[in-house]
């Protein structure tokens, strides 16, 4: 299947059916060359329910997400300046009334550096979501966990989310990246949807039908020249 191209780039998404589930990720970011210190970057790996996912309500459309940031955020503790890059494993939820789940909660913040390798795993325990992020270079750690009672997660989405008009100066790069889903589907390995400019390489599906290994993943700002020769 060809994924949609969307008009926008720097997004990437997967979907399982109902009621088939996502139930892990894990993937490795390289963190991009400074941008100019202004604004707000978010370059987010992110899960989110579907509108007929099982048990969206009481808790609404939340995302778990890892967060490469450049500039202010809604966490707690981010850089006073734009010294660094930084990440931390989050969950945002704008849909709900439960201050449990309502609003921004993430793990604390850890430094990241160009060309800096950052793990990101998110996996299902139960009822609970657990995230971790690791600076390959650094060990630099974080972890956050929440529970989200049985609701579905059949979205997967690598997007750069600009909140101003600064931007990445080059290709974000992520490579080894590990899908698992609960049911065994093959056809949920492609991605539904990618921008004009970003890439995706072929996935490689387990012997259970229930992982996709996808080795590469590119994600362009829009009217960024390409640093990678990847096709578009």
């Amino acid at each position: 299947m060809t994924p949609a191209r969307v008009s926008s780039a720097g997004f990437i998404e997967y979907d399982v059916n109902t009621p088939n589930v996502i139930t892990g990720l894990r993937t490795t970011l390289a963190v991009p060359a400074k941008p100019a210190p202004s604004g707000t970057i978010f370059i987010r790996t992110g899960l989110q329910p579907t509108p007929n996912g099982m048990n969206l309500q009481p808790i609404g459309n939340g995302a778990l997400l890892s967060v490469l940031t450049w500039g202010p955020s809604c966490v707690r503790d981010t850089p006073a300046s734009y010294s660094t890059w930084w990440i931390a494993p989050m969950y945002s939820n704008l849909s709900s009334s439960d201050p449990q789940y309502s609003g921004c909660h993430a793990g604390k913040i850890a430094a990241a550096e160009p060309t800096q390798l950052i793990d990101i795993e998110a996996r299902l325990d139960g009822t609970k979501w657990v995230q971790r992020v690791v600076n390959r270079d650094t060990l630099d750690a974080s972890d956050f966990s929440i529970d989200l009672k049985g609701q579905a997660q059949g979205r997967l989405f690598f997007n750069i989310d600009l909140q101003t008009n600064n931007k990445p100066t080059e290709d974000v790069i992520l490579t080894h990246t590990v899908v698992s889903m609960d049911m065994a589907d093959p056809g949920a390995c492609q991605p539904i949807m990618r921008g004009m400019n970003d890439f995706v390489s072929k996935p490689r599906v387990s012997a259970d039908g229930k992982h996709c290994c996808i080795d590469r993943i590119v994600l362009r700002a829009p009217g960024v020249a390409a640093t990678t020769t990847d096709p578009p």
